[in-house]
């Protein structure tokens, strides 16, 4: 390859870098997202709830779908596990992975393994490469408050609950959140964010490609955009919740991305990666371990 061709090369993939970097930066969105919702044809029914539904704060447990051949493979490793045939088990955990290096159930079957074998720092890897690819495992999260305590450390598990939601209503699109205190009105902005990026074009404008809405963690960014600068402009008159104060500590820092990832869970998302994900792994990972698994 030329010179010219090499530096070419060189600046293309630097400014895909920035792009894919740009992606998982906290959008700006504030306060305006209400204007937007009342100034649109579509017909939205905001205001407060006495509660949050149930899929408000999104599921505890989410089991990723796999093939049956590999989920069998899998039940009998577990089994060998258990009754202390690991290299057997390791063999078939291996092919699994192999085939589906992003199989969130056979790492936390891979870290299982490594816990029983004595091997509790690449135990603790692969959970978080486990994690990072389903966050919404009790099971992981229990076997890693074992493999914490087998190296002197302990877990921190950030937790973000969720009290605004977006759904269709017979009567229209629901934009609602549930204050616990009136020291919570703020999340009306992240609702009606949510509302904004599904319906007014967000949405579209992200992934000119996709042929019908999902949720996307890029979603969850713009709307906690909103609630980050809506919390600010409250806070100038009005106290605002301990949970809204933390989030405006984070968003002073360069950690409040992976913080949210790691914190918030108001629905499954895609099993297939966003694309630029490989720019927000390194820091899902620092977030790991810094901030989650930590000394006592």
């Amino acid at each position: 390859m030329g010179k010219r061709a090499l530096a070419a090369t060189v600046l293309l993939v630097g400014v895909v870098a920035a792009q894919d970097g740009a992606a998982w930066k906290l959008p700006a969105a504030g306060p305006e997202v209400l204007l937007k919702l009342k100034l649109s044809k579509r017909t939205y029914i905001l205001g407060p709830e006495s509660r949050a539904p149930k899929e408000a704060d999104g599921p505890e447990r989410i089991q990723p779908k796999r093939e049956s051949y590999d989920q069998g493979l899998l039940k009998v490793a577990r089994y060998q596990i258990e009754h202390g045939e690991l290299d057997k088990a390791e063999k078939l955990i291996a092919e699994v992975v192999e085939r589906n290096t992003a199989d969130a159930g056979a790492l936390t079957l891979k870290a299982l393994l490594l816990h029983k074998q004595g091997k509790p720092k690449q135990a603790l890897a692969a959970l978080r490469e486990s994690l990072i690819q389903n966050r919404r495992n009790p099971d992981a999260w229990r076997l890693l408050r074992q493999v914490a305590k087998d190296l002197g450390r302990k877990v921190v598990r950030p937790r973000f609950r969720i009290r605004a939601w977006v759904k269709q209503v017979r009567k229209g699109i629901e934009v609602a959140f549930a204050p616990d205190t009136e020291k919570n009105f703020p999340w009306i902005y992240y609702a009606s964010a949510r509302a904004v990026y599904r319906y007014e074009g967000e949405f579209q404008a992200a992934f000119p490609e996709a042929k019908e809405y999902r949720f996307t963690f890029r979603e969850q960014l713009f709307a906690i955009g909103a609630l980050v600068r809506g919390t600010e402009s409250e806070q100038k008159e009005n106290k605002v919740a301990s949970d809204l104060k933390r989030l405006l500590r984070e968003s002073r820092k360069k950690d409040v991305v992976a913080y949210v990832f790691w914190a918030t869970y108001p629905e499954p998302l895609p099993a297939t990666p966003e694309a630029c994900f490989g720019a927000l792994r390194p820091k899902l990972e620092r977030y790991f371990d810094e901030h989650i698994v930590v000394n006592r």
